[in-house]
């Protein structure tokens, strides 16, 4: 039995403070897990200790909190890590500012694989699992949000690779692939379609003005349907 101050078998959940990721934090926590909740912010933090939950500081793509983090709870073992920080850029790829494409691989991608490495250790010792939260765009081509379909095919190849390197160590790694879900990311991308129609250049509309359109109505009907 793995186990964590309480008894309780512990995992970690980046990305913790909406979404999917604090449901997934809550729910863990009701089955009867110990929960180290990732978050960015203090305010979110002490919201979710105030459920029960163990939050701690996490941005993923700051190497000096991954440290913080492996030091503190990184030689416990861990019954599971739960990948699900993220964020969404959007935009036609030839008018993608190349810092937000590098900005979407650091966070979606590179932090992912940051945050795996710091707790491979604990999930050795924990025979734990490791639990990527990809998406339909990891499989699906769409337009218009091209540097988050770039970075969820390259998750879901990182997975592939992991699961097979780690396979015979007793770690499984595993994919799951949402489609669209009513959280503030997708309120997040239905606001930057909004932005790329406003600030974009001319000939930005003149290219893509019917895709972004669609993409734009496709998110709205999305959210109210979920509402």
């Amino acid at each position: 039995m793995v186990t964590y101050m309480n008894g309780r078998r512990r995992v970690v959940v980046t990305g913790a403070s909406t979404g999917i990721g604090e449901a997934t934090a809550l729910h863990l926590h009701q089955l009867g897990f110990s929960v180290l909740a990732g978050v960015r912010r203090d305010e979110d933090a002490e919201r979710l200790r105030e459920q029960g939950l163990t939050p701690i500081l996490l941005d993923v793509t700051v190497a000096e909190q991954l440290a913080a983090a492996r030091a503190e709870f990184g030689d416990q073992p861990l019954a599971g890590l739960v990948n699900n920080a993220g964020i969404t850029r959007g935009g036609p790829l030839e008018f993608v500012p190349v810092d937000d494409m590098r900005q979407q691989m650091e966070v979606n991608v590179i932090g992912q694989l940051a945050v795996t490495q710091a707790f491979l250790d604990a999930l050795r010792a924990g025979r734990g699992r490791v639990v990527n939260v990809g998406s339909i765009s990891g499989r699906l081509a769409t337009p218009i949000t091209g540097p988050y379909v770039v970075s969820k095919f390259a998750l879901e190849g990182m997975t592939d690779v992991l699961r097979r390197e780690l396979h015979s160590q007793g770690i499984d790694v595993v994919m799951v692939e949402p489609g669209g879900v009513k959280t503030p990311l997708m309120s997040k991308t239905s606001l930057g379609f909004e932005q790329i129609f406003r600030d974009g250049p001319p000939e930005l509309a003149q290219w893509y003005g019917p895709m972004i359109t669609t993409a734009l109505a496709r998110t709205r009907i999305a959210l109210a349907s979920r509402s």
